[in-house]
């Protein structure tokens, strides 16, 4: 039994070295110089040491051996990558033509790299570079990392050591001779030096427009040009700055903080895509202040955090990647809101730029995170080179146009005051013309008279004595036209002293402000004659537990209507003061037949009339507790609980020729809360004005009104007034109609 299980163990180990052996003449990497370099990603065996204190001389066990796995994928990649992490890499290589050949460890955010080859029968640390270790470490100078292989024409095994602090690895292994290695990293110069000198190139050319035209929008645009030189050479594997300025501790620093440098170019491209694109003024302000928070989060936020390890380093890159994205999402947004919404054509070229290299970016980004291959990305790196470049060349096409559109809009400012000159200086020639034309006719006049005079000069010669009759003649009738203008000029001076005179008793018949006061504490009057005299007026009277106000609109304006408000105001003082009619509807059914009885000797049929606000007003023990309204073709308006209403009035106006049986309404309101009244004509709502020359409208009075019913009363009367004016003012408008405004508030119902 024993020797059974010593020869099925025997058996066992001799199938797993066959199958082992097998293994290592698959994944045996065989030099031929006359084949290009290729991947050598599935033909390494890769371990992962979770504790990162593995040495050499453990991983040669044959217990750790047995640990390594082949991947199939030529670019070991791996996410959610745990920095402690040492990676270790194991290739099998026979060099028969004993060239000099070189393994490639083509991507520089790898610290480490530790590099094991067979010497004197043990394995010995070759060559240690990183981009965490010193320049001079390198086995070549070049922007990646080279690792030489013996010329020994015999099968060779060596151990890669590498490790890197991101959240996730991607190690490219290429093996190929000096001459195709060569090859591969003249073409990268090539495209990395063309990238910097067309850059250069863009970026001096746009200082030099920005020194000319002192637009900062050229300077934000350089600034971010140096920036993305950094960054792309960075993110191309050639680290300018930290490899060829910087010493070796300077290095790992910025190696290590790569965000802090790299979200510079974040807030230069920002402040450049809100200049060049003018944000403030087409983009919503939530949305330009939404774009500013983005650029001082990816500049300020991240890279604080990082140095001061806030948080984890994995979790700031997640954060990183969301701001980028949300901050390329939104400035691309903004750009084609811009070119399609608002109409600005700069903006195409910059959305044509951005669109392509967003384009490349969303193909990198697959790539690193393992969507696509990532072999594929690695072997067109150079194109995110191309796709940059083309970015920033439709950039800099975008700020040449900018120069256009200055250019145009300065020869159609130019235009339009050249066609203004012309225009003015047509209107003067007209004007010339016309002068010149009458000044012809005049002299033509004067000719004739000339002609006559002379006539009558030799007509004088003849006719002595008829011609000292002429010139008495003439001579008397001047005194008579001297004598009947003066008499013209003294009765226009009497007509406008009797219309000022007339305004005088006018006012004179109106009550003051302070005699309303009396009864209502909180009360104004807006009172503008569209001329001297109105043809509008307002009445109060004080009958004791009842205050009766009204404000009436007569028919016309000027001298006419300011007659028609001497008639209204003696019949109101008839019908309330002498026959004792308090309610308002009494009243207005008396106005037609009190107006009949005033106007029936006149000759002929008087057509008109009033429109009229009539307002009672109950107390109580000097408390008010009710307002009565009736209207005349006018409305009563009033505020309680901050809401404003309107009381329709009766369409029927005060009218001579109306004094049948008149039926006017009475409406009842409680005066139980905080109340404000106003008695209005329809000459405040009816004026012209405005950007468009329309009328003031009854909407937009109401909303006035309700915006200043809480207002202190001098002051509603303050912005009425104002507000009107503006309004006429940006019409250019004159006033149309006069305008009475009458408002009281009820704050303390008990009076004062």
């Amino acid at each position: 039994m024993k020797k059974l299980i010593l020869i099925c163990c025997c058996l066992t180990f001799f199938m797993l070295n066959s199958l082992l052996v097998q293994a290592q003449k698959d994944s045996l990497i065989v030099i031929d110089e006359k084949k290009e370099m290729f991947w050598a990603g599935k033909k390494a065996a890769v371990f992962s040491d979770t504790s990162g204190k593995m040495t050499i001389e453990d991983i040669i066990k044959p217990e750790n051996k047995a640990k390594f796995q082949y991947k199939d994928q030529n670019i070991y990649s791996a996410q959610g990558f745990n920095p402690k992490t040492n990676i270790w890499l194991k290739l099998h290589i026979l060099n028969p033509n004993r060239e000099k050949v070189w393994i490639e460890v083509g991507n520089t955010l790898i610290w480490y790299v530790d590099y094991y080859q067979m010497k004197n029968g043990k394995y010995e640390l070759a060559v240690q570079t990183g981009s965490y270790q010193p320049q001079t470490n390198k086995a070549y100078p070049t922007n990646l990392f080279w690792l030489p292989i013996n010329r020994d024409s015999v099968e060779q095994t060596v151990y890669i050591r590498t490790n890197s602090i991101r959240n996730h690895i991607n190690i490219p292994i290429l093996v190929g001779t000096d001459f195709q290695l060569q090859q591969k990293k003249s073409e990268s110069d090539f495209y990395a030096t063309s990238f910097i000198g067309v850059i250069a190139f863009i970026a001096l050319y746009n200082l030099f427009l920005g020194f000319s035209t002192r637009d900062k929008t050229y300077f934000w645009y350089v600034c971010e040009a140096i920036c993305l030189t950094v960054s792309m050479g960075h993110m191309n594997n050639y680290p300018f700055f930290t490899s060829s300025i910087f010493d070796h501790p300077t290095n790992q620093f910025l190696m290590r903080f790569t965000l802090i440098w790299f979200n510079v170019q974040f807030f230069f491209r920002g402040y450049f895509v809100i200049s060049f694109l003018d944000t403030k003024l087409y983009v919503p302000k939530y949305f330009n202040f939404f774009f500013k928070s983005l650029i001082w989060f990816l500049v300020l936020f991240l890279p604080i955090s990082l140095v001061i390890q806030l948080l984890p380093f994995s979790i700031i890159t997640g954060f990183l990647y969301i701001a980028a994205l949300a901050f390329v999402g939104t400035s691309w947004i903004i750009a084609i809101y811009i070119w399609l919404f608002k109409k600005q054509k700069k903006a195409r070229l910059f959305v044509l730029g951005y669109t392509i290299n967003i384009f490349w970016t969303f193909i990198q980004l697959l790539g690193n995170h393992g969507h696509i291959s990532i072999e594929w990305t690695y072997e067109n790196i150079n194109f995110r080179l191309m796709g940059t470049v083309i970015q920033e060349l439709f950039f800099a096409l975008a700020l040449a146009d900018r120069i256009n559109v200055f250019r145009d809009e300065k020869e159609k400012a130019q235009a339009e005051t050249l066609s203004l000159v012309q225009n003015q200086n047509q209107m003067l020639e007209q004007k010339v013309k016309e002068r010149t034309i009458e000044v012809e006719k005049q002299k033509d006049l004067l000719v004739t008279a000339n002609e006559e005079l002379t006539s009558q000069q030799e007509q004088i010669y003849q006719q002595n004595a008829e011609l000292h009759s002429n010139l008495e003649l003439v001579f008397s009738q001047n005194q008579a036209i001297e004598y009947q203008n003066k008499k013209i000029k003294k009765q226009n001076l009497h007509i406008v002293s009797s219309i000022n005179y007339a305004l005088r008793i006018q006012k004179g018949i109106l009550p003051s402000l302070s005699e309303i006061q009396k009864s209502f504490t909180n009360s104004f009057i807006l009172y503008k004659p569209k001329d001297i005299v109105s043809g509008d007026f307002y009445w109060f009277a004080d009958k004791g537990d009842t205050k009766i106000l009204a404000v009436v609109d007569c028919t016309g304006h000027g001298v006419p209507g300011a007659f028609m408000t001497m008639i209204g105001n003696n019949i109101l003082n008839q019908i309330i003061h002498d026959l004792e009619i308090y309610e308002p509807n009494k009243i207005l059914n008396m106005m037609p037949l009190m107006l009949a009885q005033t106007l029936k000797h006149s000759e002929g049929k008087i057509k008109d009339g009033m429109d009229m606000v009539v307002l009672s007003l109950y107390q109580n023990d000097n408390v008010f507790y009710k307002a009565r309204y009736a209207g005349a073709m006018n409305p009563l308006y009033y505020v309680q609980n901050k809401e404003i209403k309107e009381i329709k009035a009766s369409k029927m106006p005060i009218s001579a020729d109306q004094y049948g049986i008149n039926n006017y309404q009475v409406h009842d309101v409680d005066i139980d809360q905080t109340s404000t009244f106003y008695l209005v004509t329809d000459g405040y709502q009816d004026q012209f004005g405005g950007q468009e020359g329309r009328k003031f409208m009854v909407k937009r009075f109401r909303e006035l009104l309700l915006s200043i019913s809480e207002m202190e009363m001098d002051k509603q009367a303050q912005i009425l007034e104002n507000t009107i004016e503006e309004w006429m003012q940006a019409g250019r408008e004159n006033q149309t109609d006069d305008i009475a405004v009458l408002g009281i508030q009820f704050q303390v119902f008990a009076k004062n």
